[in-house]
């Protein structure tokens, strides 16, 4: 689905959520399931149609335009920058409504206008790696290197060899290669894991922070792709978050069966939006499960190919989403009575306002637990071992919360207090907050199962 909205400033914004599209001439092909929502109130005279863009049908009237029909679905650019969202139905395969998102940033960089492009697909990420949000600016300066790889002008090429196995074996889809910025993102933010679940304030925060970062580089024109996020209710209230906060222009919704009207419904009566609805085109087909693990396998493997093993100590830093780094280092005095206690070893321990963390070599046992609360008073006890650490990817941000690098956390030593991280080179020297994601090396692709964007 994408969706375009009156931007401040007298500008407007475009932006989608990703919808796997491929090209057939000048065809496009809804290739995606994902959706996004931005809701925009202005008052006063509905805006003008954009050409070659019919208004969306109420939803009375069943009947959507083919998405293979040509680039008029995608609404034409006045001379102010409109903003654009895209959303996708989760059961419509989708490859970055590439078409869409190529045809609207050449149509801005065509007319001198600076085109941002937010990737809130935290799960098939297109502009960094996967579990962020990134955003990035098109111009006319831009290197024609930094596009794409892969997919730019010609989205129906040939899988990689790597991705034809998994393929051929789960039934998906080998002729459809997803698109992929090249070179660095102008911004990231690190939500952590690989689907909105359970990360809904992670995902509208990041990416509402994106779309402000975009404006403050100078976009004229952006656009906002995010994920095929879109069935049960915390789904739904989470899109309609998305859209009313960001406030776009125009919503594009990529569905067979109208089961993205539970989402966009409530806006169709709105002067300030535009809501298209799009058939996905007859051949596309799902991507399976093996092809978007081994997708997000190859991003992190393309994002980490120049990083660096470096040391992190404990007291350089602030944690976030965590319940360590954050409070009093126990002392040698403290660490002593808390082993007792529990009849363990405590390899670290720190304090806050009725919170105590700790580390053990072993998972504490409950009877260990409940005494550790009571004679010390505790109403908050966090227990974890050191493989809660390691292999546990990490956002690195510097003092002006600007993120420096995701990292991963290799290993700890808690008797020299510090981490050893793989991460960009010279981030490390720079962190003062390290934000703790849920996505584990050792155990993600399990407890993804059944979550896939």
């Amino acid at each position: 689905m994408q969706d375009a909205e009156r931007g401040h400033g007298g500008g407007r914004r475009v932006a989608g959520d990703e919808v796997d599209a491929a090209t057939d001439g000048e065809n496009l092909r809804g290739d995606s399931h994902r959706q996004d929502d931005h809701h925009g109130k202005h008052r006063g005279e509905r805006p003008a149609q954009p050409r070659g863009v019919r208004r969306a049908q109420p939803p009375d009237r069943p009947e959507h335009r083919a998405a293979d029909a040509d680039l008029r679905n995608v609404p034409e650019l006045e001379e102010q920058p409109v903003e654009l969202r895209r959303q996708v139905a989760q059961d419509v395969p989708r490859i970055l409504a590439a078409r869409v998102l190529h045809e609207c940033r050449e149509r801005g960089v065509a007319r001198g206008l600076r085109v941002g492009f937010v990737d809130a697909d935290v799960g098939q990420s297109q502009i960094g790696p996967p579990t962020t949000i990134g955003f990035k600016i098109f111009s006319s300066d831009t290197s024609p290197e930094t596009y794409a790889s892969g997919s730019v002008g010609q989205v129906e090429t040939e899988c990689d060899n790597k991705f034809e196995e998994s393929d051929a074996s789960e039934g998906g889809d080998k002729t459809i290669q997803p698109l992929q910025f090249d070179g660095e993102p102008d911004g990231l933010y690190f939500v952590g894991w690989l689907s909105p679940d359970h990360h809904e304030l992670q995902c509208v925060t990041g990416t509402q922070l994106m779309v402000e970062a975009a404006r403050k580089a100078g976009a004229d024109f952006i656009v906002i792709d995010t994920t095929g996020y879109v069935e049960r209710v915390p789904a739904i209230v989470l899109k309609q978050q998305k859209i009313e906060l960001i406030q776009p222009g125009h919503i594009i919704c990529i569905h067979r069966s109208r089961e993205l009207d539970a989402i966009v419904t409530c806006f169709d009566e709105l002067d300030s939006i535009q809501i298209h609805r799009l058939a996905p085109h007859k051949n596309v087909t799902s991507k399976s499960s093996g092809y978007r693990r081994k997708h997000r396998e190859s991003c992190f493997e393309r994002y980490f190919a120049d990083s660096v093993k470096e040391t992190l100590p404990f007291d350089q830093i602030r944690g976030q989403r965590t319940s360590f780094f954050i409070g009093r280092k126990a002392n040698a005095k403290e660490l002593k009575t808390i082993s007792e206690l529990i009849e363990d070893r405590v390899l670290y321990a720190e304090w806050g306002h009725r919170l105590l963390g700790i580390v053990t070599p072993d998972v504490l046992p409950n009877l260990a637990y409940t005494r550790l609360k009571s004679r010390l008073g505790v109403i908050n006890l966090v227990a974890e071992v050191p493989e809660y650490f390691e292999g546990r990817l990490v956002g690195l941000l510097n003092a002006e919360r600007k993120m420096l690098s995701i990292g991963l956390i290799e290993a700890v030593d808690f008797s020299a207090n510090q981490f050893q991280i793989r991460c960009k080179q010279g981030a490390v020297a720079q962190t003062k907050i390290v934000q703790f994601g849920r996505y584990k090396e050792d155990r993600v692709e399990t407890e993804y199962k059944g979550n896939e964007t």
